[in-house]
């Protein structure tokens, strides 16, 4: 069975609501009313991953004397590299003063569009050539489609929750071309026929849709001066959920995914001389994919699932750097940009965008 599995890979969540910071001066609407907000941002990622394994097969069982056939090694190598890009939008009404003086609790919906382009190069070494050659596939795969969902997040003096619901709806469109190789064999009129490579390509589509769920709790914590630490914990659970004829054209399954992710943000706010406000942050999390459970495109023609399987149980690491620069008046423009990675892993975005308040 071929696998071509690389992970319809987890959806850039929506940038956490901003909450309005008071500035003298600036803001015709004293903080504590209720407000309601609009925003919208783009963002985009790059990921490369790679995942090595060990198979065998029963090569010449057809050859006399060979029944029981004889068991080759063979090293599977898969390579990945995935473009990601797109832009999410939403309103939200902010309301204040609910459980106790100050808190308050931010409804939204958001939608938006994603695109993602992967290509996924398998190889297979085998460990006698002269029985069994070495093979090749190359995969080509698109995902687009639209987005939708809704959040909340209460805050609290320094206590910050958010959780957001998102689903996307994608079209799924792949082509691969291999190159198998075949062992020596018999024939129907008994003749020896020699192991060889044999080309073969395809095409498939269907559709897929991702439901997301991501939650985060933070506390912030004055540490010295200006400079606030702020430890987090959150989580990220994907259902992936293929229709019928990405089933019966791509043989692929739904599944699940699910990321827990632990850290601290340090950050700094400073009011400029015209009493805008301006926070940069800096964010370290370790996370880790603890279950992995089918839901991916597939990479390779040996039903390895290397590169989704790759990701289970594995710690990695991410750094965040995020501006926001409070102009006044509701206005807020905002940036970031992160890196994570380990193990056979690395990846690289950003995303920026506009919020207003009224």
């Amino acid at each position: 069975m071929r696998d071509r599995r690389i992970a319809a890979r987890r959806s850039a969540p929506p940038a956490p609501p901003q909450v309005a910071l008071p500035a003298p001066g600036i803001y015709p609407v004293p903080i504590y009313e209720s407000r309601y907000g609009a925003w919208a941002q783009g963002f985009g990622n790059v990921e490369d991953r790679s995942a090595v394994g060990r198979t065998s097969i029963n090569c010449c069982t057809a050859l006399p004397g060979f029944a029981a056939g004889i068991p080759i090694g063979l090293t599977i190598t898969e390579k990945s590299h995935a473009d990601t890009y797109g832009f999410l939008g939403g309103i939200d009404y902010t309301a204040r003063s609910l459980a106790r003086p100050g808190d308050g609790l931010i409804l939204g919906v958001l939608v938006g569009y994603t695109e993602s382009d992967f290509r996924i190069k398998s190889s297979t070494t085998s460990s006698l050539v002269a029985n069994v050659g070495n093979g090749a596939g190359t995969v080509l795969a698109n995902l687009s489609g639209a987005s939708t969902g809704a959040y909340a997040t209460y805050f609290s003096g320094p206590f910050t929750a958010d959780l957001t619901f998102k689903a996307d709806i994608f079209d799924l469109n792949e082509s691969f071309a291999d190159q198998l190789a075949f062992t020596v064999n018999v024939d129907n009129a008994g003749n020896l026929v020699a192991p060889g490579v044999n080309a073969f390509s395809g095409t498939g589509s269907g559709g897929l849709t991702n439901l997301s769920t991501f939650g985060n709790l933070s506390y912030r914590l004055d540490a010295f001066g200006p400079i606030w630490i702020e430890p987090t914990v959150g989580f990220q659970y994907t259902a992936s959920l293929f229709d019928g004829r990405a089933k019966r054209e791509l043989g692929l399954d739904n599944g699940d995914l699910l990321m827990v992710q632990g850290g601290a943000r340090v950050g700094t706010d400073t009011i400029l001389a015209n009493q805008s406000r301006l926070s940069t942050s800096l964010t370290g999390l370790v996370f880790s994919d603890v279950i992995v459970d089918g839901g991916f495109i597939q990479g390779g023609f040996f039903g390895t699932n290397l590169l989704a399987k790759s990701d289970e149980g594995k710690v990695r690491g991410r750094g965040i750097l995020a501006v926001n620069y409070d102009v006044g008046n509701g206005v807020n423009l905002f940036a970031q940009g992160d890196v994570y990675g380990g193990d056979r892993l690395f990846g690289a975005g950003g995303k920026g965008g506009l919020r207003v308040q009224w």
